[in-house]
């Protein structure tokens, strides 16, 4: 889908965040400073070769399963993150029983007040919907009032990868993503950072704009940074763009700065 473009300043129009992940995997392949654009969304990241196989890892955007993967050729996934700028909805992904109880058992998910408990194994296939079916989803194609138990996108990616999915939003947490913004769930459970670490839209931004001072970049890729930083900054809410720092908004360009300035309620 094309993005609407601004008529004041020509910038896209609250960017996809489908293609500023690929941007983003874009610069995190340039050799120059691809660990750092790592590093800006897992700054715990030390190493850029595979601890089991010794092969090369390499970033790259997804268009199934997360957003984000750091793996090597010989599949091993050392890292993976879920972009959800504002205005992204929570998807959920189909599951089974047993993956709530895998969830729990992990402790990748708590019982929160409204806790609906293990749901029970019939919910693991097409059927028709009942009051039982908070956690269920309508089944494209199959008919009206068909649905299948359904699990949060990132508690299902760390179960399929045993690796934690990072979250990069400014939309809370991943209980306020997935859980607390579902209509039918009311306080059902609560996403653990075990299974999904919290890191900001304006953490990524800063840390990738303090890295990149030290760096000597050609023309192209600083316009490859700053269309990603423009796209980033474009979807944050206005109360958290004080907490993008100087060398951040520097990359911002400033007829979308400008723009949006000039023009909060549009």
């Amino acid at each position: 889908m094309a993005e609407s473009m601004c008529m004041v300043c020509g910038q896209g129009w609250y960017p996809h965040e489908a293609k500023t992940n690929l941007m983003v995997a874009q610069a995190a392949q340039l050799a120059e400073i691809e660990i750092l654009v790592w590093r800006a969304i897992w700054p715990e990241i030390t190493v850029s070769d595979c601890q089991v196989c010794g092969n090369k890892l390499v970033f790259r955007a997804c268009g199934t399963g997360a957003d984000w993967i750091l793996s090597c050729a010989g599949g091993h996934i050392v890292r993976q993150a879920e972009h959800k700028p504002g205005g992204a909805p929570g998807q959920w992904s189909w599951s089974t029983a047993a993956d709530y109880k895998r969830a729990i058992s992990g402790g990748l998910i708590v019982p929160g007040p409204d806790w609906q408990g293990v749901p029970a194994p019939w919910h693991d296939q097409t059927h028709l919907r009942t009051n039982q079916c908070g956690r269920c989803d309508a089944v494209k194609g199959a008919g009206n009032g068909m649905v299948r138990l359904t699990l949060p996108q990132v508690v299902r990616y760390c179960l399929d990868n045993n690796v934690p999915c990072t979250l990069v939003t400014d939309q809370g947490d991943a209980t306020d993503v997935y859980v607390n913004a579902h209509p039918s769930m009311g306080h059902d459970f609560i996403i653990t950072a075990a299974a999904a670490p919290v890191r900001t839209t304006p953490s990524v931004l800063n840390s990738l704009a303090g890295a990149l001072r030290r760096c000597a970049l050609s023309n192209d890729q600083w316009c490859l940074i700053r269309d990603i930083a423009t796209r980033m900054w474009w979807r944050l809410p206005w109360d958290q763009v004080r907490s993008v720092y100087f060398p951040a908004r520097v990359l911002v360009k400033p007829v979308a700065y400008h723009c949006a300035w000039d023009h909060p309620g549009d």
